[in-house]
């Protein structure tokens, strides 16, 4: 059993694979203990063990390994987003969940369906909701955590080093860090006997589980994980100390105010972590038992996304800062010391029941244009002002917001504007000349002999003006296009016309064809749609009528001519 259960915990081997282990080593116990009892009389074979285990999920849940996941049911609707937990029938022992969405709001009940179909437990139908919403238990995690060796210690040695100064090289040693106080009004961070004080911060977003492609699905789902500030930097985000705290459903991200339903089981327990503290039963240091304290001190998050999580209202409103309450239209003013003051935690708070209390939607549409802001549940947190703790994550920010910016249109740095060619002095400058000759001679012969690079430069000795390259660089047919239409010697002008072409006159070309548009492609020209060719340069129309002369039209298996005059 154990061996299968190593297998499965630390090898990454299936279920499947570790089930075959669980039912094969039960049989060679049974035989082992079924020869021993055939050569000794002591040997009671009541004593062996039976070949009951044959799942490893049953294993894992003997040892309690699994983590305590409580499944929501949620609502389909993407502007209620309500999650519903699961509620235990004791006469039937099964957990079941309400068949429609029973949230509430301005005095009407959502009722959408919330079920897809039932399922037989115990001889029972059960309803299987649409979607689900898996929470993670914030406490089983900081069990898990504090049981492994070194952790403790790690933490108790990293906060009694930590020191506040002008220069901070750890958020531990913040102002902000340092000021946040614990139910009895002291400093949340210090040491009380041995119960533990753990500080927490929060982060979540959303992503496309089916990737980023142009021609795929847009689908969103999001994430919430918490991590301790309290672990030494190199341990805090480490995966296995990183708590996954749930994962909110696609296929559409919920509403703005909807979101408080996915973070309002973390509150419920961050607040009873706060208040009351939890009383661990042991720890690896403390075999006996630890109590423990936990707050969570900031929310980071990209500009969105902490927008929906604190409350506040987004970039584009009249408040759109998180921090202060400088209004859009003086968004001018770069002078920190003319910026308003931020809120206070009571100020915002009382604007965000004021929004809550709304009877209308319209009242509450209202409220928001006013004050820009929304009620979240992190506001059940007695500690969190979202002014002081809400940080913008620095990868949106400086990476992908700032730093792009400043080199792409301040200093301008824009690898897509720099040209795609050689420079001319790169090429041999005798070539450069015989190609122009050939170029004003109208020799599409002799320039379809040169090399890419000759071709480039007599791009840049004349020029012309490249389109963006349809692949990684400008093809030979894209340059020779390219010369023909700005070369004098090669000026066609094409007209769209449905009526038939009128004589060859003087000074005048009409070619008449049912396809023709003229365009190298290669080292043919292609006739493709209706056009005329008109006032064609007496070389080239001289040589036209006189010799009928024809195009190449290059085709998948082969080649035929086109006739220019018919």
């Amino acid at each position: 059993m154990l061996g299968a259960l190593v297998q499965h915990l630390f090898h990454q081997s299936s279920q499947k694979a570790a089930g075959i282990s669980l039912v094969s080593g039960n049989s060679i116990t049974r035989k082992y203990y079924e020869n021993l009892a055939s050569h000794s009389e002591n040997i009671i074979m009541d004593n062996a063990p039976a070949n009951t285990v044959r799942d490893i999920r049953t294993v894992i849940s003997t040892f309690d390994l699994d983590p305590k996941i409580t499944t929501f049911a949620c609502c389909p609707l993407q502007k209620c987003s309500a999650t519903h937990p699961p509620m235990f029938v004791p006469q039937a022992g099964v957990w079941t969940y309400p068949v429609s969405c029973q949230n509430k709001k301005f005095k009407s009940v959502c009722n959408s369906p919330l079920v897809k179909g039932s399922r037989l437990i115990n001889g029972i139908s059960v309803p299987y909701p649409k979607r689900v919403f898996p929470y993670n238990s914030f406490h089983d995690h900081v069990a898990a955590m504090l049981s492994r060796p070194g952790i403790e210690v790690a933490i108790q040695t990293h906060m009694r080093s930590r020191t506040f100064s002008e220069e901070i090289s750890d958020i531990m040693s913040s102002k902000a860090i340092c000021d946040l106080l614990d139910p009895t009004g002291h400093p949340f961070v210090r040491e009380v006997g041995t119960e533990l004080r753990l500080v927490w911060a929060f982060a979540g977003d959303w992503y496309n589980p089916l990737h980023n492609k142009t021609s795929g699905k847009s689908v969103s789902s999001g994430v919430t994980i918490l991590v301790c500030l309290s672990l030494p930097s190199d341990l805090r985000l480490q995966e296995v100390n990183i708590y996954f705290s749930g994962a909110i459903p696609g296929p559409q991200e919920p509403a703005v105010d909807a979101t408080n339903h996915y973070i309002r089981p973390l509150v419920d327990d961050l607040c009873e972590a706060y208040h009351q503290g939890v009383r661990y039963s042991r720890t690896h240091d403390f075999p006996a038992g630890r109590d423990v304290r936990s707050l969570m001190a900031a929310v980071i998050a990209d500009t969105m996304a902490s927008k929906k999580f604190t409350g506040n209202c987004s970039h584009s409103s009249k408040y759109f800062c998180s921090r202060c309450r400088l209004p859009r239209e003086l968004i001018h003013i770069t002078e920190r010391k003319d910026w308003p003051q931020p809120l206070t935690r009571d100020q915002h708070n009382a604007r965000a029941e004021a929004w809550q209390s709304a009877s209308s939607e319209d009242k509450r549409a209202s409220a928001v244009s006013r004050e820009g802001i929304r009620w979240s549940e992190f506001l059940r947190l007695p500690y969190w002002n979202p002014a002081e703790h809400t940080i913008t994550e620095a990868m949106h920010v400086l990476l992908l917001g700032l730093v792009p910016r400043h080199c792409r249109e301040l200093l301008g740095l824009n690898f897509k504007d720099l040209p795609r060619f050689v420079q001319e002095g790169e090429v041999s400058s005798k070539l450069v000349d015989e190609a122009q000759a050939a170029l004003e001679s109208a020799k599409l012969s002799k320039l379809r002999s040169f090399k890419l690079d000759v071709l480039k430069a007599l791009c840049i000795r004349n020029g012309v003006a490249l389109s963006p390259p349809s692949k990684g660089r400008h093809s030979k047919a894209e340059l020779l296009s390219a010369l023909v239409v700005s070369s004098s010697t090669f000026s066609y002008r094409f007209e769209l016309c449905s009526q038939r072409p009128p004589l060859v006159r003087e000074k005048h070309l009409a070619i008449e064809s049912e396809s023709l548009k003229i365009s190298i492609c290669s080292h043919y020209l292609m006739a493709e749609t209706t056009y005329f060719l008109c006032s064609a340069p007496d070389p080239i129309r001289s040589r036209f009528i006189s010799k009928r002369p024809t195009f190449r039209v290059r085709r998948t298996l082969s080649t035929r001519t086109h006739p220019l005059i018919p």
